[in-house]
């Protein structure tokens, strides 16, 4: 059986399934709704692998606070 879901419905199912806390913000009350449909569905586990292959380790931005939090001896920066 086939069932349409949209992309953060498989995002939030997605770490669903891997037992990490999913907390959706949104203003939006047809997405708030849409949020909370996502225990009509599970992924595959080829979807699962699908999705975890995406992860690179890549950051957006440099956390220059996380430097400051590091003891200064081992920072080299």
């Amino acid at each position: 059986m086939l069932i349409r879901v949209l992309y953060p419905q498989v995002l939030i199912r997605f770490h669903i399934e891997r037992n990490v806390v999913v907390i959706p913000k949104s203003a939006n009350p047809g997405r708030i709704k849409q949020n909370f449909q996502v225990f009509d569905f599970k992924l595959s586990q080829e979807d699962m692998n699908s999705i975890l292959s995406f992860n690179r380790n890549f950051r957006g931005f440099i956390m220059e606070w996380e430097y400051a939090m590091q003891d200064s001896t081992t920072y080299s920066g």
